[in-house]
């Protein structure tokens, strides 16, 4: 297993060239994309990402980060290529700078929403209201030693679930 220690210069400071070309070497990172290549995947010698390979079948082939020329095979990443409208979800008209040819990507968006924390309820089982904060007492200022700190028995529900035979502790 290959380690950045191993690849650190005399004066302290590690050659991140010198152990990323290592790790593509080894087979541990795609030649072509970057991925890193995990378990059954990994051969130990240059090689390429699933999904790499896959753009070396002639059907349609689908990457997280390339785009193929259906004319040449070449490959390239939109952003690099200046084609930032490769990333607006659905149909998109693509070029290919080796051989010009014009071509359609279909391309898929998807996003993930981070809510909020809970909110935290007293035993009555009421919202607890924030207090006003007092005349004279600018945001900022003033001690800090009556802040609330937030840790992980704060971010756990008060009473166990219905049915849950976990009892907590406290």
């Amino acid at each position: 297993m290959l380690s950045f220690e191993d690849f650190e210069k005399a004066d302290g400071k590690v050659d991140w060239q010198a152990y990323r070309a290592a790790q593509v070497a080894q087979g541990y990172v795609c030649y072509k994309c970057g991925t890193l290549i995990w378990g059954r995947d990994r051969i130990p010698a240059k090689s390429r990402c699933r999904e790499c390979r896959a753009l070396n079948k002639p059907e349609k082939g689908r990457h997280s980060s390339l785009v193929r020329c259906p004319n040449c095979m070449y490959l390239f990443c939109p952003s690099e290529a200046d084609q930032y409208d490769l990333y607006d979800d659905g149909d998109n008209e693509a070029w290919c700078e080796r051989c010009e040819h014009r071509f359609t990507v279909t391309t898929h968006v998807s996003y993930t929403f981070v809510s909020p924390a809970l909110i935290e309820e007293d035993v009555d089982g009421e919202e607890e209201e924030e207090e006003p904060e007092e005349a004279g007492e600018e945001e900022g200022s003033g001690d800090r030693a009556g802040a609330e700190l937030v840790g992980v028995d704060s971010q756990q529900p008060k009473e166990a679930p219905p049915g849950s035979s976990s009892v907590r502790e406290g």
